[in-house]
């Protein structure tokens, strides 16, 4: 077992594990026994191998529970689009609390997560709850995985937080081939640089002073920490309320 203190993390699949990866998200752990929240669509090509980069190094990943409908089959009350998930040999990792309250309008929040692109601020590091969140990676690392095997394609991700603004509560219409019914589990947020749509963020958490207040699914939609923590509940998966 190895301990991190990273809160968050890249997800990334393969086509094939000779080439370099094909898809990337983010996830969060939400406790310090390695299970994680991210979205579901991440992982919606069943045919790809799918990894967890952490400190550097790869490893596997098991899915514990999968709550995802492709877009045109979306219906209310719920946006199901959330994986809960178990990064296999980590322990004693950092991880967020989960806000149990939702935002306010205009209020300031941050999206954080990894991609092939460097959105917003450059790498830093993050306060957490619980100690310092690195997140970080420099681009020019020759890393080798948790499985044994060197992966210099790690070395393009890249990490990133968005200043944004809490909008309201609800969704509703998050793409044009989804209902138009109002999604009870989910909210609106402004991204303070227009028209960004960051790839790879999504499964990230949305932050309001150090808490997960949310999870991205999109540029500008959220699934609710209290939705999250309902799921988890449910699962029986540890987690800690704020």
């Amino acid at each position: 077992m190895y301990n991190f203190n990273q809160s968050s993390f890249a997800i990334i699949g393969y086509d094939s594990l000779e080439e370099p990866f094909t898809n990337i998200g983010t996830a969060f752990f939400i406790n310090a026994k390695g299970n994680f929240i991210t979205a579901g669509h991440t992982f919606k090509n069943q045919n790809r191998i799918y990894f967890a980069v952490l400190n550097e190094k790869r490893y596997p990943i098991e899915i514990i529970y999968n709550e995802y409908e492709f877009m045109e089959n979306q219906k209310a009350p719920y946006h199901k689009d959330l994986i809960i998930g178990l990064v296999i040999g980590v322990t004693g990792n950092s991880y967020y609390s989960l806000a149990d309250k939702n935002g306010v309008k205009k209020s300031e929040i941050m999206a954080i997560g990894f991609s092939r692109t460097q959105y917003g601020e450059v790498c830093s590091q993050l306060d957490s709850p619980n100690g310092i969140s690195t997140d970080c990676n420099d681009g020019n690392s020759q890393i080798t995985d948790g499985i044994g095997t060197k992966s210099p394609d790690l070395g393009l991700i890249r990490f990133s937080k968005l200043e944004a603004n809490y909008n309201r509560a609800g969704l509703d219409r998050i793409y044009i081939i989804a209902p138009r019914e109002v999604l009870i589990n989910g909210f609106r947020f402004d991204l303070e640089i227009d028209g960004l749509d960051p790839a790879g963020l999504s499964g990230g958490p949305i932050l309001e002073n150090g808490n997960v207040i949310g999870m991205l699914i999109s540029k500008d939609a959220a699934i609710s920490s209290t939705y999250i923590m309902e799921c988890l509940s449910t699962n029986d998966i540890q987690f800690t309320k704020n």
